[in-house]
């Protein structure tokens, strides 16, 4: 039985066809040969058929290989010995276990198994090249009830969009690093505008969020050595495996922060730690160093404001420091409020009992002849005392400049003359 094409010369418009034919001898009732008897089959469109498929196989970019229920590779198409660096003759006489990366031998063969019970399987491993470098592959595998359970696959090189994935994994774990980092240092931060918290509720606090920054949280520790006194996290324990970076205050060591692991874990770019990790403690421990000097500085103003107030309420004439904006009192002695309540917030409200600014044709309003003048001034002004009884006082106000010379304060100091205008 053969199949040819057959041409039509005389009519080229004619595409040719196939056929099959087969020869049969024709004998008689003793065996003796009569004639041949030529059997015909249309074949056209199975060779057509067929041609078409070897064209895709042919012309494909993906590989193409058909494995036998024992895993031999039968045949393969060019893009697949181009992929894997073999010739052809070469990948015929292997298995589907000399090239696979991921799976054991008996795993394939499971898998093969697997794969003529389903019928079919899509699946993503790794297949060795000729030269030792491993591909990432993608295999798209099926076994019809044909051929004697021969598997036919086809495989695409994957490796691209899977160095791009393993990308895309570690830049998203990078930034979730960064975001525990940040989160760190926001914490930090936060803690210092926390309403009278101290400096050492700073350190013990900061000390507990250190450790969630770093990679293996789970066994991280953490310590703070600042002035002699010292901050840890409750599981903190010497260990091989720690870093530290010093607090420095006005440019002198003042201590140390320092991060460890209570066990081993893989090694990175700083023993167990990352790069991104040392930065960081660096900048934690220069955050340590501002939020003490702070944290000093807000004492001593805080020391000196005390001992300015108690000087102030040595004297015995009203003192106060008014805004010149809104009249609010920024700083006032105790002779100031004596008798009246501290929450009277400007002074026409705490010496007139009024809600209004003085009217200047009435009584003379001091700070407006400071904002007019822009010069100390002495007037003349009347104040309400704590039993609603009218005084004379002899007001001295002294203006506060900005840098640009616009007066922004008025210092003001109020003596008592009812008695000398009464005896006038």
């Amino acid at each position: 039985s053969h199949s040819h094409p057959f041409d039509s010369p005389d009519q080229p418009e004619r595409v040719a066809t196939y056929w099959g034919w087969t020869l049969a001898p024709a004998t008689d009732e003793k065996g003796q040969l009569q004639g041949l008897v030529l059997s015909l089959l249309d074949m056209t469109e199975t060779v057509r058929t067929e041609k078409r498929f070897e064209t895709v196989l042919r012309t494909t970019t993906d590989g193409f290989w058909i494995v036998d229920p024992q895993g031999r590779i039968q045949d393969v198409n060019d893009s697949l010995a181009q992929m894997l660096g073999y010739s052809r003759d070469e990948l015929l006489r292997m298995t589907v276990s000399d090239l696979e990366v991921v799976e054991t031998p008996r795993e394939v063969t499971q898998h093969l198994d697997k794969i003529l019970a389903l019928g079919h399987d899509r699946f993503e491993s790794q297949l060795r090249r000729r030269d030792g470098t491993i591909i990432d592959s993608g295999a798209s595998v099926s076994c019809p009830d044909i051929d004697g359970g021969l598997f036919f696959a086809f495989v695409r090189d994957i490796t691209e969009r899977k160095e791009a994935e393993r990308a895309l994994q570690e830049m998203a774990h990078d930034l979730g690093e960064r975001v525990k980092e940040l989160d760190c240092l926001y914490g930090i931060s936060g803690l210092v505008e926390t309403p009278g918290i101290s400096l050492e509720e700073i350190l013990q606090e900061a000390v507990e969020l250190i450790p969630l920054a770093w990679r293996y949280p789970e066994v991280a520790c953490a310590r703070i050595i600042l002035e002699g006194q010292e901050f840890t996290t409750e599981n903190f324990a010497q260990s091989p495996w720690q870093q530290a970076a010093d607090i420095l205050m006005h440019g002198e060591r003042c201590g140390a922060v320092q991060v460890g692991y209570l066990q081993e874990r893989p090694e990175s770019d700083d023993g167990p730690f990352l790069k991104e990790e040392r930065n960081l403690l660096k900048a934690i421990a220069k955050r340590m160093g501002e939020i003490t000097e702070r944290m000093h500085a807000q004492q001593q103003v805080a020391q000196q404001h005390r001992y300015l107030q108690t000087v102030l309420d040595s004297l015995r004439h009203p003192f106060y420091v008014i805004n010149a904006q809104d009249h609010t009192i920024e700083m006032a002695n105790a002779a100031a409020h004596a008798g009246r309540s501290h929450g009277q917030r400007t002074c026409f409200a705490l010496v007139h009992g009024r809600d209004q600014p003085c009217d200047m044709a009435d009584n003379t309003c001091p700070l407006q002849e400071v904002l007019r003048t822009k010069k100390p001034v002495v007037v003349e002004h009347g104040h309400v005392d704590r039993d609603g009884r009218q005084r004379d006082m002899e007001v001295r106000g002294y203006p506060i400049a900005d840098h640009e010379g616009n007066v922004v304060q008025m210092i003001e100091y109020a003596l008592d003359i009812t008695e000398r205008k009464r005896a006038e």
